[in-house]
């Protein structure tokens, strides 16, 4: 208690208090209202995928855009049907030349955004070539199969990952962004089939063999467009409010300058 009134700071005058205060409640309020509306872009996103993608049992899903409404069922097959399945490898650790080359090397624990361009460590051409890790295309979706399972991005340049995944190059006949939502809204089916005592994992057998019901190319496109602006938006939404908390920071240390002790 003595050291809280020994204390001294400087104190503004009661009119340029309260413009302050109204100034930072302001920005408050902002902060509040951009919250929400983020919030609220969330929310509409996981409705709207969850009537853009068939429910278990069904055999299309319950929102079709108009100039696709009278085309029929969607098709039914497996998940291994849609693209080349490749598997990720590490190069051995203790030989540098290895290591800090030009190629992204992507381990599960940087899989949390959906476009991925730059990874934490990158490899050579030597470590590749000397691994079981391969070189995947531009537009391949990198899935988590092993500890964190089911997290998912696309690579926006060819790069590599650990043995921690299971990626798919998807054939030109596919959307590789509407698979990436189906991977998303279909995260639980993959944490289903995984096993394993120490930890989990799902092989490339068990998810090339989840079943799947899917859209033709043109529906696909439509449905990924649509969803991509929406995550655009909510992408943008989150980085306007951060700026507005950093504002808001920012204006703190000015309008209060730090505490000086006897």
């Amino acid at each position: 208690m003595e050291f809280i009134k020994s204390l001294q700071f400087a104190l503004p005058s009661l009119p340029r208090q309260q413009k302050i205060a109204d100034c930072l409640g302001s920005l408050d309020d902002l902060i509040v209202a951009e919250g929400r509306k983020l919030k609220a872009l969330q929310q509409h996103k996981q409705g709207l995928m969850q009537q853009l993608f068939p429910q278990p049992g069904e055999t299309v899903s319950r929102l079709r855009f108009p100039e696709f409404r009278d085309t029929g069922e969607w098709e039914t097959g497996m998940l291994g049907e849609i693209g080349e399945f490749i598997s990720g490898g590490t190069p051995n650790t203790s030989l540098p030349e290895y290591w800090g080359g030009n190629i992204q090397w992507f381990t599960p624990s940087e899989i949390n955004e959906r476009n991925l361009s730059k990874s934490k460590r990158t490899i050579t051409c030597e470590g590749l070539k000397h691994s079981s890790a391969r070189l995947l295309p531009t537009g391949a979706l990198l899935i988590t199969t092993k500890f964190a399972i089911g997290d998912v991005g696309i690579a926006e340049n060819p790069c590599a990952t650990s043995q921690g995944f299971h990626s798919i190059a998807v054939f030109e006949n596919q959307v590789n962004v509407f698979w990436y939502y189906w991977l998303v809204q279909n995260k639980h089916e993959l944490i289903r089939r995984s096993s394993g005592s120490t930890f989990r994992e799902i092989r490339k057998t068990g998810l090339k063999q989840i079943p799947i019901v899917h859209p033709n190319k043109d529906e696909q496109q439509k449905i990924a467009d649509c969803l991509g602006s929406l995550d655009d938006m909510i992408v943008a939404e989150g980085r306007k409010l951060k700026a507005l908390r950093q504002h808001k920071q920012g204006l703190i240390q000015q309008f209060f300058p730090c505490l000086e002790t006897k």
